[in-house]
């Protein structure tokens, strides 16, 4: 085994899984936010909907991957990025355990002409009232809440 795997396989055993870092754009027009619906062939929750996210890279920071993923996901740009919230939570992917954590930033979407990558199938401005209905990714119908919370 080589330096390299004996590290990764120490880390993943003090861990007891994997840590995966991912960044949430929230958009907000009114009263509605933008979901992505995820594809019917995904690993993870297929058909379920989500924010414009993404796992941060090695080496990003988090608005580097939020300002990449909301390049590939909607062919789009924000301004005035502000910290909204951390959140944890934990998922199982073909047996593979990882903790999650969630840094959501609340911006303004540059345009009004999207356009999806191959990860979504459709995208919704979505009532907030309606979008604790939906099938939501873990974590988004928090969110959500938490955005219902902040109007107030």
């Amino acid at each position: 085994m080589s330096s390299e795997e004996e590290v990764k396989k120490s880390i993943q055993k003090d861990l007891g899984g994997m840590i995966v870092p991912l960044v949430s754009g929230i958009f907000i027009e009114g009263n509605k936010v933008l979901l992505l619906k995820r594809r019917p062939e995904s690993k993870y929750a297929p058909n379920a909907w989500q924010f414009p996210e993404g796992k941060m890279k090695f080496g990003e920071t988090p608005i580097e991957t939020l300002k990449r993923e909301v390049d590939e996901e909607l062919n789009a740009s924000f301004s005035k990025p502000e910290l909204f919230d951390v959140s944890t939570g934990m998922i199982e992917v073909k047996g593979v355990k990882m903790h999650i954590i969630r840094i959501a930033y609340t911006a303004s979407l540059n345009g009004k002409n999207l356009k999806l990558s191959e990860e979504n199938t459709e995208y919704k401005w979505v009532d907030l009232e309606d979008a604790r209905k939906m099938d939501l990714v873990m974590g988004a119908l928090e969110m959500i809440e938490k955005i219902i919370l902040n109007k107030d």
